[in-house]
């Protein structure tokens, strides 16, 4: 099964404080004291190597590192690492009011998604220092619709599965019992030299909106699909299956 959705609380890091300290010259004290460093960012950035949001099933806050101090002698404090937070080709981000902030669909693309916090001055040249900022700190939702160019849907036991496996080379399981496919499943397949992702997704019911079956809540990955393919059983009531499948997609 696969994680489709998580919530996660992410703080950025404060903001390295200015240096206070001072050299004596010509029978005088000078401010010598560097600045802080910024606090380090929380990037999300795509990984071609993950297929869900497992990773944050179980750990759901992350912190990045603070910035650090400035030093004497004018040198200012090293810039901490970045953190960085690998997510699915697909990922939605959204913030607590369901706004998107961004749609992370290029392999190898990153976001900031919070930023650290601004560096303190030191006193070089100056009668007084000032303290790092705070870094930015929120929660997000993170919303994984899996890419795909075709999309299998149909009623239990209308040969959804097996077309896939016919595409695809694939032997997932096929059953004369509904809901063999409990997940949403996918592979790819080539055709006049271009490959295609085909999704294999759980069957529809007529209640499936009201929680019946296995419900409908997947058909949210629909939304990155070119084609859909909609299959039914070859009987009389062939056209009926379709109409309930067209009102569970609206």
């Amino acid at each position: 099964m696969i994680i489709d959705e998580a919530t996660i609380h992410l703080k950025a890091g404060k903001g390295g404080d200015g240096c206070n300290s001072f050299i004596a010259r010509r029978g005088m004290r000078i401010g010598s004291g560097g600045d802080g460093s910024r606090g380090a960012n929380i990037v999300l950035r795509v990984n071609p190597h993950i297929y869900d949001l497992g990773k944050f099933r179980a750990k759901k806050k992350f912190s990045a590192k603070n910035g650090n101090r400035g030093l004497e002698n004018n040198k200012s404090g090293k810039v901490p690492r970045d953190l960085i937070l690998d997510v699915p080709a697909g990922t939605i981000i959204r913030n607590r009011e369901g706004n998107i902030v961004s749609d992370m669909t290029s392999l190898g693309g990153t976001f900031v998604i919070v930023r650290g916090g601004r560096p303190g001055k030191g006193n070089y040249k100056r009668r007084h220092v000032t303290y790092g900022e705070p870094g930015e700190e929120k929660d997000v939702v993170l919303d994984y619709r899996i890419p795909n160019d075709v999309a299998i849907l149909g009623m239990p036991n209308s040969g959804k599965t097996s077309i896939f496996n016919a595409l695809t080379g694939k032997h997932f399981k096929v059953n004369d019992y509904p809901f063999t496919t409990t997940s949403c499943m996918w592979a790819q397949f080539e055709f006049n030299f271009t490959v295609f992702t085909v999704l294999d997704m759980p069957a529809l019911i007529d209640k499936s909106h009201e929680g019946r079956g296995l419900g409908n809540t997947f058909l949210k990955h629909l939304y990155r699909t070119r084609l859909i393919l909609v299959t039914a059983d070859a009987g009389e009531d062939y056209k009926n299956d379709f109409d309930i499948i067209r009102k569970q997609i609206e």
